[in-house]
């Protein structure tokens, strides 16, 4: 084999025992115009030049994914959604999914499943906050850091941790993200945090939702 393309290196530091790497690699065959994609979990100890893989985490390149959104009298995102999973879909080819909603490009699925792995890691990429009058195409805003709202993670280990907090956050803003967070965290999984460009939160105003 020999490398043609590096797609992406994300890094994952360890404070005590070693950094974690999801590599994802595009190799050649030699003698052959064949090509490869290696997109794995790599694990270095501390102080070592050598490469091993973590035991358990390994992704499952056929999981089905399921997009959760909880949606109230806000039809005109279901009616978007749609017509953006619509476009993927034909593109990738991966049907593979079960919806309910939101903005994304066309690698979502595959990112998912690379960085959600059950028992072990569920993943929460932050999102562009976007601008009272931006858009996907003319995009101004920031990140948002604090936000924890879309969450990747297996429905065994959605079941471990309770999943949504429905009671207490059924019809107001703010708290239930971290609400999740904690006992996410209660169960020793690691929480993926990755800025995802192309994925937005769109402006809307909270006048007249659940008061």
């Amino acid at each position: 084999y020999y490398l043609k393309r590096i797609h992406q290196v994300k890094l994952k530091p360890g404070l005590l025992y070693g950094d974690r790497y999801l590599v994802d690699l595009e190799l050649g065959i030699k003698h052959k115009g064949a090509s490869y994609r290696f997109s794995e979990h790599v694990y270095q100890k501390k102080g070592s030049s050598r490469l091993c893989s973590p035991k358990g985490l390994t992704w499952n390149k056929a999981a089905t994914v399921y997009f959760i959104l909880p949606v109230k009298d806000q039809g005109e995102w279901v009616y978007h959604f749609i017509n953006e999973i619509t476009a993927a879909s034909l593109l990738t080819k991966d049907e593979n999914f079960h919806i309910i909603v939101v903005d994304f490009e066309t690698d979502i699925m595959d990112s998912i499943r690379k960085n959600t792995i059950k028992g072990h890691i569920v993943f929460c990429p932050q999102v562009g906050r976007l601008n009272c009058g931006s858009s996907s195409v003319d995009h101004k805003g920031y990140w948002e850091l604090d936000g924890y709202g879309l969450v990747g993670v297996y429905k065994a280990d959605w079941v471990r941790f309770g999943g949504m907090n429905t009671e207490e956050f059924k019809y107001k803003w703010g708290g239930k993200d971290w609400d999740l967070l904690d006992r996410i965290i209660n169960l020793s999984l690691e929480v993926e945090r990755i800025k995802y460009p192309g994925l937005y939160h769109h402006y809307h105003t909270k006048k007249m939702k659940w008061g």
